[in-house]
């Protein structure tokens, strides 16, 4: 598996679990302290913006922060998720890109965003109830090689391979989220610092 197939795999699936998200779920909690879910999903709408455009080699001028997403959140992250694709497969990880508040190098920027999607696309789908997706062995495989990606760049959004979420395990009663009335109430518990923006 190529690195960008990694990376298209996991932003389709997120774009499933946005597509997958009810009308009458967007004011449910998240793993993420402060995001609902349809801020959760502005967030990752918005945020995939900026990573299309550092991709594509342009600046951006998106307020990641701030982002409203339309009338088709899955629609306007697949039309995002299909330009960071393109991006990365026609100008590879080998030079500077935009992202954040600067330049950074094309392989950070990358891993960051693979690192954003698994972990936010896991959170949206605890927080609605859908399957989390599953990683696979290449995926594991390369996820362990950078557990700290974004260290030292000002972001918040990785997290080691291990501690990410997989559908083929079952969440312990210990975990960060627990379930009563048929999955209807739910209490946080304390998750990992630093993992959500």
């Amino acid at each position: 598996m190529s690195e960008v197939d990694l990376l298209s795999g996991v932003l389709s699936k997120t774009g499933d679990i946005i597509e997958g998200v009810g009308a009458d779920q967007l004011s449910l909690p998240t793993p993420c302290d402060d995001y609902d879910v349809e801020a959760l999903i502005h967030h990752i709408v918005g945020w995939l913006l900026v990573f299309e455009a550092g991709a594509q080699g342009r600046s951006h001028d998106v307020d990641a922060a701030n982002h409203r997403c339309g009338a088709d959140p899955a629609r306007e992250f697949r039309t995002a998720a299909a330009g960071v694709v393109a991006g990365w497969g026609a100008y590879g990880f080998d030079r500077q890109v935009t992202a954040l508040s600067g330049s950074m190098p094309g392989e950070t920027v990358f891993t960051m965003t693979v690192m954003e999607y698994l972990t936010h696309g896991g959170d949206l789908a605890v927080a609605t109830g859908q399957p989390i997706p599953s990683i696979r062995k290449p995926q594991k495989s390369w996820l362990a090689r950078r557990p700290h990606c974004s260290r030292g760049t000002g972001a918040r959004t990785c997290r080691s391979a291990r501690s990410i979420p997989s559908a083929r395990t079952p969440r312990p009663s210990t975990g960060s989220w627990h379930s009563s009335d048929a999955g209807r109430t739910r209490r946080r518990s304390r998750r990992p610092a630093g993992t959500c923006r």
